[in-house]
């Protein structure tokens, strides 16, 4: 890369693979329950695990969103509408930064 090229850490995934989607949709998708029963857990060391999870993060936290919303209108409290809670890139922006990489997935 020259000199006169803009260095963006986060454009590195527009030349990549596209994004996943998930196979499934998240409104059809029950609540987990507090024990976690019926849930998988997996470990995360690698992070294109991560890479190819950002699509069904992104969902994840938009039906959250969703659902939170309607949970307060039923409760008959004021929601204000909601919006997409975090950007695709942004997500990837953390994937790509943030160091060690490690955790676990609950599905």
């Amino acid at each position: 890369m020259s000199e006169e090229e803009p260095k963006f850490v986060g454009t590195r995934r527009f030349g990549g693979q596209p994004v996943r989607q998930p196979a499934y949709n998240f409104r059809d998708v029950p609540y987990c329950s507090k024990d976690l029963a019926g849930s998988t857990l997996s470990e995360v060391t690698d992070r294109q695990h991560l890479v190819n999870s950002i699509a069904e993060f992104a969902l994840l936290c938009n039906e959250a969103t969703r659902r939170k919303h309607l949970s307060e209108i039923a409760r008959g409290k004021k929601s204000r509408c909601p919006s997409k809670p975090l950007s695709i890139e942004y997500i990837f922006d953390r994937i790509d930064t943030d160091d060690p990489i490690w955790g676990f997935m609950v599905r």
